[in-house]
């Protein structure tokens, strides 16, 4: 038996004869100790998640700590020489998004001392929803991913032991109901009732730390071991459930690096969150129609185009339908054709709409993608027909300035076409009070044409929201803020909104 640092070793001599096999001798010799194999470890101030202590010197072999670095005064009264950990100091739940009708919302909170940020879904207006309670014990910190929920959704618990401790045990309860143990899952599905979710710690050895592992709710994962000394190998497995796969290990605490699903212990609690995805799970991404605009009486379509990716010859195949502004839309009103898949808006139905920004949604059987668009006003025949040259237009962008001060800074507007062909300088305008006016303009082909305005001299100009041409600031396109900015000289009055 080799010997280590805490006990003696040992072994035996034996002869044998050689022809019988009998046992002639037997020697016992006992080996000493190794001694400590001491590590120093510095003064550290308590933190939100570690604990704090003065200087020691720790025994990587053993795992006792040491006042001297001969090893010879043990540490034995670890209240002396640690203090726990301080523990977060959440600020109240607040509102980071709205829900609406469509959409959960969101809030968030953060540690006031380290500014650590946690958030949770808040469930969608106008539908029957519960509440998920957190009850964390001492020593650690837990949330659930949502403060409201319909049933059926999943429920994932994000629990940070603190230093020196690991989880003990997960419990959900929904009102009316028997506790149910998660601590492996860390995550459940919401029932039609309220839940209180129990989260409770129970201390380490001294020189070990914990491996916690939570999960988004859409499968489970785990950890072996779940507490080791700095250096220990320890190895993740995750369970997805049907239809979704690992997508990345996503480290939270430890500073670990994760390779192969296997990463080793370093000098601090580690916190891991597997994150799952759809299988072959698709992106959309409208590439024709977002921020268009369509004008009443113009008999014309409005046309979209979405492309999926990263297999956007399954696209059209995947599509289910549109939903205009949270309401689904009839495939009367509509054309679908392949290509990835370009839709068309029928203006019959579109002259429905009530004038403004719309919103639209393209659904498919692995995702979606949404869109904007406006629905402007009828203009007169003869402000539809002001350009040079030009058949009556397919499309309509409305163009905003923002005036400063209350009076007109005059400038030039002047249509373009690529290749620096010049149309016309027509634009219905419509005063919408002294700092705002709205240009309207018909353009016959919308994605070859750009508009460039020339502010008066003393000016510079900016452009906010213009859509496709949103990172070029000499040109508007699909709609946009125009303002002009007078350039300070010395002598100017200080005007913040200049």
């Amino acid at each position: 038996m080799k010997p280590t640092c805490i006990t003696l070793g040992s072994y035996d001599m034996t002869v044998y004869c050689t022809v019988c096999k009998e046992e002639l001798t037997r020697t016992h010799t006992t080996l000493p100790y190794t001694g400590h194999t001491l590590k120093a470890m510095p003064e550290k101030a308590a933190s939100c998640t570690e604990k704090g202590n003065k200087a020691y010197y720790f025994c990587t072999a053993c795992a006792s700590c040491f006042k001297d670095a001969a090893g010879t005064v043990e540490i034995l009264d670890t209240s002396e020489w640690f203090t726990d950990a301080l523990g977060h100091n959440w600020a109240d739940w607040k509102v980071a998004k709205k829900s609406t009708v469509q959409e959960e919302g969101e809030e968030e909170r953060v540690c006031k001392r380290c500014g650590k940020k946690e958030t949770r879904s808040v469930a969608r207006l106008g539908v029957a929803s519960y509440t998920v309670t957190v009850k964390a014990g001492d020593h650690g910190s837990a949330s659930a991913s949502a403060a409201t929920a319909e049933a059926g959704a999943a429920i994932a618990i994000s629990a940070e032991p603190y230093g020196g401790y690991q989880v003990s045990q997960v419990t959900y309860t929904p009102k009316g109901g028997l506790a149910a143990n998660i601590t492996s899952a860390m995550n459940f599905t919401m029932p039609a009732a309220n839940v209180t979710v129990e989260v409770s710690f129970k201390p380490i050895p001294d020189g070990y730390y914990s491996v916690t592992v939570m999960n988004d709710g859409n499968g489970t994962a785990s950890a072996a071991p779940v507490v080791g000394l700095s250096g220990t190998a320890v190895t993740l497995t995750a369970a997805p459930k049907d239809g979704y796969q690992l997508k990345e290990w996503q480290v939270l605490t430890g500073g670990v690096a994760v390779n192969d699903n296997k990463f080793k212990i370093g000098t601090a609690n580690v916190g891991i969150k597997a994150v799952f995805v759809k299988d072959s799970a698709s992106a959309y991404l409208f590439t024709k129609g977002n921020g268009a605009a369509w004008t009443k009486g113009s008999g014309e379509t409005l046309d979209f185009t979405v492309k999926g990716s990263p297999d956007d010859a399954k696209t059209y195949a995947r599509f289910t339908g549109i939903v205009v502004d949270g309401k689904n839309v009839a495939a009367g009103n509509y054309t679908a054709s392949p290509g990835s898949v370009n839709i068309s808006l029928k203006a019959k139905w579109l002259e429905s709409l009530a004038k403004g920004e719309h919103t639209i949604k393209v659904k498919f059987t692995d995702g979606s993608a949404e869109a904007k668009f406006t629905i402007n006003p009828f203009g007169t025949a003869a402000d539809q027909t002001r350009f040079d040259s030009v058949a009556v237009p397919s499309d309509t962008f409305t163009f905003r300035k923002v005036w400063i001060g209350d009076t007109e800074k005059s400038i030039d507007f002047t249509l373009y076409k690529q290749g620096g062909e010049v149309y016309h300088h027509g634009f219905d305008k419509k005063i919408v009070n002294n700092r705002e006016w709205r240009y309207n303009a018909w353009f016959s082909s919308p994605a070859a044409c750009y508009v460039v305005e020339k502010p008066i001299p003393g000016y510079q100009t900016k452009y906010v929201n213009v859509g496709i041409y949103e990172h070029i600031t000499d040109r508007c396109c699909d709609g946009g803020t125009i303002i002009n900015k007078k350039i300070p000289k010395t002598g100017d009055e200080f005007n913040p909104a200049l």
